[in-house]
């Protein structure tokens, strides 16, 4: 048996030989995998039927109503009580009148018999 001597210069050409193949089966399989241009979209294709309406439920039983009973009777009216010293719709004190036309911004302090020390009052028109 002989043995089967190869040269540097066939192994690295056979190497590159190798290299070169295996890139063009790379490409030519890439490119084939490469899509084209993508078309316009297509018309909206009809909507579908509507589904059925599933059934109502049934309906629960009416309560008992219960009675009424009748409404008692009015009474009569009471006596009219004693007017108050200024009249019946009057105030029973009189806080008197102030000019307000020149306090617009100003706040005022009124004196009145109300159970309160005073009331601020703020004129803004």
């Amino acid at each position: 048996m002989t043995a089967a001597t190869i040269s540097m210069t066939k192994f690295i050409a056979g190497i590159v030989i190798a290299i070169l193949a295996a890139s063009a089966i790379s490409v030519g399989v890439s490119t084939m995998l490469i899509a084209g241009q993508q078309g316009p979209e297509g018309p909206q294709g009809p909507e579908g039927p509507q589904g059925e309406t599933g059934a109502t439920g049934a309906a629960g039983p009416a309560g008992a109503t219960g009675s009424t009973g009748s409404a008692g009777a009015t009474g009569p009216a009471g006596a009219q009580g004693v007017p108050g010293p200024q009249g019946p719709y009057l105030p029973d004190y009189d806080s008197g009148w102030i000019n307000i036309t020149d306090k617009a911004g100003q706040y005022i302090t009124l004196d009145h018999d109300l159970n309160y020390d005073d009331v601020l009052v703020d004129v803004t028109g």
